[in-house]
C-alpha cells in the first residue's frame, strides 16, 4: 500500500526555512517531465523535481525530522554532492543532490530547518539547482516500495513540499517557472495545491 501525505499527522514546524530561506521554491523542472531524455536512463520520465534559487541565499534546509542515512561526495557523476536523509514518521526517504557543499554526514540527526548544504551545479547538471527526490518505505528504508515503477521508486514530491509549507504557515510559495515548464502542467498543478 502507498503511503499517502495528506494522511501525516500535523507537526508544528519550528522554522520557515523549508528546503530554501523562507520556504521559497521556484520549480524548473516537475516530476515525469521529459520522458524522451529520461529514457536513456531507463525512466519513464524526470524521477524528482528540479528547484532553482530565489534568492543570493542557496542553502539548502531540511522539510523533515529523522537522519542522514547516505552522504555520497561524488561531485562529477550522477547527483553529484548529495544526501538521502530518513524520515521514519513519514517513512520517506529525501533526497538533496547537486549540491555545492554539504554540511551533513552519515548517521547525524535531522530537525525540520537544519541547513543541509549549499545548492550547486555538480554531477549530471547544466546549472545550478536542487534536484529534489523522494522515495516510500516499509519496514526500513532499504525497502523501497514501488521499486519498479519506472521511476527507481521515486514520487511526485509536491505532495509532500505543499504539506511541509502548510504545516509552516509559509503560503503560496510554490513558484512555477514558465520559462521551463509548460502551461498544461502548471494548471495541473496548481489545481492539486
Amino acid at each position: 500500500m502507498s503511503y499517502r501525505p495528506d494522511k501525516v499527522k500535523r507537526r508544528e514546524y519550528v522554522s520557515k526555512d523549508i528546503i530554501f530561506k523562507n520556504g521559497k521554491l521556484r520549480v524548473t523542472q516537475l516530476f515525469g517531465e521529459r520522458p524522451e531524455f529520461y529514457e536513456k536512463y531507463g525512466l519513464k520520465g524526470h524521477e524528482g523535481i528540479d528547484l532553482g534559487f530565489t534568492s543570493d541565499d542557496w542553502t539548502l534546509f531540511s522539510p523533515v525530522r529523522g537522519y542522514v542515512w547516505k552522504d555520497f561526495d561524488v561531485v562529477r557523476n550522477g547527483y553529484g554532492n548529495h544526501v538521502a536523509i530518513v524520515c521514519p514518521e513519514e517513512r520517506i526517504v529525501v533526497f538533496f543532490c547537486h549540491m555545492e557543499k554539504n554540511f551533513v554526514s552519515e548517521d547525524d540527526q535531522i530537525t525540520i530547518g537544519d541547513k543541509i548544504g549549499i545548492m550547486g551545479n555538480t554531477g549530471n547538471s547544466a546549472g545550478a539547482h536542487l534536484h529534489l527526490m523522494i522515495f516510500q518505505w516499509e519496514g526500513n528504508p532499504a525497502n523501497r516500495l514501488n521499486a519498479d515503477n519506472g521511476y527507481k521508486g521515486m514520487v511526485d514530491p509536491i505532495p509532500y513540499i505543499q504539506k511541509w509549507l502548510e504545516y509552516s504557515n509559509v503560503k503560496d510559495d510554490i513558484i512555477f517557472d514558465k520559462r521551463y515548464i509548460d502551461q498544461e502542467q502548471i494548471k495541473k498543478y496548481k489545481g492539486k495545491l
